[in-house]
């Protein structure tokens, strides 16, 4: 399961020889996150839940944005925030890259009939047949 929230604040705990990156949230409970028809993530942002659970370590936590939702003021749609990686390209050195995830979790089908050879889907039935002879046509 997912959890959407907003950061709060930002911790770094020191255990001996070691330090630890902690963030405290404000979680979106889980009732109020929905996935629409065409596969958008909507939260509620208004909506806190999981309280006693509010922190997460940084290394877990995936960065996303809220874009405010036109159709309800009150809801939000998540887009995630593209994954920065550097690969190397070649003998001309390293190139940095963003990996960007779709926005939406599934992609709603053409409605378009492939068995059909004779009809293409760029004909246009608004006009009347132009023939093009290539024999006149001037290079």
């Amino acid at each position: 399961m997912e959890y959407y929230g907003v950061l709060v604040e930002i911790w770094e705990l020191e255990y001996l020889m070691s330090k630890r990156v902690v963030f405290k949230c404000d979680w979106v409970d889980s009732r109020w996150v929905k996935i629409d028809d065409l596969g958008f993530i909507i939260v509620d942002l208004s909506r806190v839940g999981h309280k006693s659970d509010c922190f997460i370590l940084a290394s877990h936590a995936k960065q996303v944005f809220y874009v405010k939702d036109q159709v309800d003021p009150k809801k939000s749609i998540v887009c995630s925030v593209g994954q920065r990686v550097n690969k190397s390209v070649g003998y001309d050195g390293n190139v940095d890259m963003v990996i960007h995830e779709p926005l939406s979790k599934e992609y709603p089908s053409p409605n378009m009939d492939i068995d059909q050879d004779d009809v293409g889907i760029y004909d246009r039935f608004d006009c009347d047949d132009v023939p093009i002879d290539n024999d006149s046509v001037e290079e």
